[in-house]
């Protein structure tokens, strides 16, 4: 059995909920309470997070695989902002 309950939800999200709401004919209840069940009932609390969707982004650049550690090779060294330099 339901149990009525109220709470505060942010109003971008609680106007995706209405939009879904009215695009599948349910009502926003329904919604909301379809995704809390799968985020919760999932393995034992915490609910399985999809894949990420390839490509993750798209350099332009057709030879950018072939190359990408030589363009990775100073990802994450932290440089001296000009500024900072006398």
């Amino acid at each position: 059995m339901a149990e009525k309950t109220e709470t505060k939800i942010d109003r971008a999200l609680l106007e995706m909920v209405r939009r879904r709401a009215a695009e599948e004919g349910r009502k926003e209840e329904e919604i909301i309470e379809e995704a809390v069940g799968r985020y919760l009932r999932d393995d034992g609390g915490e609910a399985e997070r999809p894949w990420p969707r390839y490509p993750l982004f798209d350099s332009g650049d057709s030879t950018f695989a072939e190359r990408v550690e030589d363009e990775l090779v100073d990802f994450g060294v932290r440089y001296p902002m000009a500024d900072q330099c006398s």
